[in-house]
């Protein structure tokens, strides 16, 4: 399990995509869901376009403005 995790609600910032572009956030969790066979948590998640989409944890950046949704 990972040392930081987040619930519903929390805004995240995401690292580069797979073509080193970057995914432009913040990006709302929307909700935790089963972790992979890996035990890395995923979740789902919607960006400012408002498209929603599924995330691993390595996809957040640590400690990057990540804050609680109040």
């Amino acid at each position: 399990m990972n040392a930081v995790t987040y619930k519903a609600g929390d805004l995240v910032d995401l690292t580069r995509d797979f073509a080193n572009q970057p995914r432009l956030g913040p990006f709302e969790i929307l909700r935790v869901l089963p972790s992979r066979d890996n035990a890395e948590e995923q979740y789902r998640v919607r960006g400012p376009d408002g498209r929603e989409r599924v995330i691993s944890h390595h996809e957040v950046v640590e400690g990057a403005g990540n804050r609680a949704h109040i």
